[in-house]
């Protein structure tokens, strides 16, 4: 079971969205740049091809698609 938070990095002036664990831990980011949708693992042993795992980056993906400046790349 996995649950998807929404953050903003501001680091890289974007939104991102974390995907946890059922522990609380991040196991992965997903984010969007100008060049597509992005999923960073940090979980080695993660069964990235698990259907529970994949239905949170699709949500993750889907709850940010609202934010109308995810990408960051008008910080005006």
């Amino acid at each position: 079971m996995y649950s998807v938070t929404i953050i903003g990095n501001v680091e890289q002036c974007r939104t991102e969205a974390e995907i946890t664990d059922s522990q609380g831990a991040v196991t992965a980011i997903v984010y969007e740049t100008s060049d597509g949708w992005h999923t960073d693992v940090f979980v080695e042993q993660l069964n990235q091809a698990a259907t529970d795992f994949q239905t949170a980056v699709e949500n993750a993906k889907e709850s940010l698609s609202h934010y109308v400046n995810r990408r960051g790349e008008n910080p005006t």
